[in-house]
């Protein structure tokens, strides 16, 4: 879930089904569906295609130019995937053959499209925090859902720092994963959780989720290992869930919404236990 900081301007980038004839156009709404702002989106640069042929299974291809192709995003070829392309990602490139994360599942032919659907967009400061923002971009129009909250959420997750706590964590990412996948899947979910749990005026600051980030990314990965490791999984997951309460536990807390945290309170108030 995308957010946006109260009266804080933040540049967002997102991918689209198919990529536009040219730099989209983009209209902002607040919550009650009133224009707010609107411009124009940016689109990736890439737009270049095969310089040779690729069969099914290929994990690799030749581009007529790999220029501004970047490891870690995503490329269309072929075009759409409701045309009959697909979408891949990029692993690694040297010259002109870009590496992918996984087997491409059609053959493609000489001149095949391989281009980005990647736009980036800026939502200027805004002074009203509430979910339900929206941008619509193109047309027809693709929207994008986004809050103006108090609070920024962070992580500083690295898969050294998983390697460090579990050295077999590796052992356990199947054939095909991609680590920059898992651990933007595994942040997204950590955002919707609280994105659907938390008030976005009542919470405030930076909130480190790191920790949360590492326990939710390990669960995830235990999904697909198979039947064995579903102990492991709900170890992990219930671990994610301490670290989340804690994290948001440690923040500053606004009961009222006037915008200034309530002193000595936060999310969770603990409750005295005495011996009768």
């Amino acid at each position: 879930m995308l957010s946006v900081l109260y009266n804080a301007a933040r540049t967002l980038s997102v991918y689209l089904p198919e990529r536009p004839g040219s730099d989209p156009s983009v209209t902002l709404y607040n919550p009650s569906g009133g224009s707010i702002a609107t411009g124009t989106a940016t689109r990736g640069v890439v737009e270049t295609s095969l310089a040779a042929g690729a069969v099914v299974g290929a994990q690799s291809v030749t581009l007529t130019s790999a220029t501004g192709v970047a490891v870690g995003q995503r490329y269309q070829l072929g075009g759409a995937e409701a045309d009959g392309g697909e979408t891949v990602t990029v692993k690694a490139i040297a010259g002109a053959v870009v590496s992918l994360v996984r087997p491409m599942i059609l053959a493609r032919s000489t001149g095949d499209a391989f281009v980005s659907t990647r736009v980036t967009f800026t939502v200027p400061a805004q002074t009203v925090i509430a979910r339900g923002y929206r941008a619509e971009i193109g047309s027809p129009p693709v929207t994008i859902p986004f809050d103006v909250t108090r609070y920024a959420l962070t992580t500083h997750l690295t898969i050294e720092s998983l390697r460090a706590l579990d050295p077999q964590f590796v052992k356990r990412i199947g054939g095909g994963a991609w680590w920059p996948d898992l651990l933007s899947e595994s942040w997204n979910m950590l955002l919707r959780r609280v994105a659907v749990t938390q008030d976005p005026g009542g919470l405030q600051g930076t909130i480190d989720l790191t920790t949360a980030h590492g326990y939710g990314l390990r669960a995830l990965v235990a999904e697909t290992a198979g039947p064995d490791f579903e102990p492991y999984r709900a170890s992990m997951a219930a671990r994610c869930e301490q670290e989340y309460t804690s994290a948001l536990a440690a923040a500053k807390w606004d009961a009222n919404g006037d915008g200034i945290a309530d002193k000595y309170a936060s999310k969770y108030r603990t409750i005295p236990m005495v011996r009768a």
